[in-house]
């Protein structure tokens, strides 16, 4: 008798400790019983279970926040992973690489934008030259992030200097 719907409203009834009348009377006006808060509760004050014979889980929406809350354990900061996307090993030589990681440290904060720094070499602050920051001890993997800021003309005379003496 529990494999048809009366059988199951029977043991259900049982269960809870109403009749049955009272537990089908329930169930036409539109409530559903919480297993959880043993109580009468709207239909639509539980979520969604495709599985269930009513489509509704067993116990309302309230019952299942404070069941999650009481089961989350937040991770210590110090085990949480680092945010973004994981860093490639630096390589020697490579000069995009070492750009882009001197973008992303002005971009988190560690460095500051190149146009708020005095220029290295002439001490130019201020607008109407732009500045950047300069790899000035090449693109080896240990220095990717060992830059100064300089200014357009400072740097450009930096590279000059470099190609008359074979430099990085």
């Amino acid at each position: 008798m529990a494999n048809t719907k009366i059988g199951a409203q029977k043991t259900a009834a049982y269960k809870i400790g109403i009749s049955v009348q009272e537990y089908q009377q329930n169930i036409k006006s539109g409530l559903k019983w919480c297993w959880r808060c043993r109580n009468f509760k709207r239909l639509d004050l539980f979520n969604r279970d495709w599985g269930s014979v009513d489509s509704r889980t067993n116990c309302c929406r309230s019952c299942q926040q404070a069941k999650d809350r009481a089961r989350y354990k937040p991770v210590p900061v110090k085990e949480q992973k680092p945010r973004g996307f994981a860093l490639h090993p630096p390589r020697d030589g490579d000069k995009q690489q070492a750009r882009n990681r001197v973008n992303r440290e002005i971009r988190k904060g560690n460095l500051p934008h190149a146009q708020t720094v005095p220029c290295t070499d002439c001490g130019h602050i201020g607008h109407g030259r732009l500045h950047e920051y300069d790899h000035h001890l090449g693109y080896a993997a240990i220095n990717h992030l060992a830059v100064q800021c300089v200014c357009v003309p400072c740097h450009n005379k930096r590279e000059q200097q470099r190609r008359k003496t074979g430099g990085s």
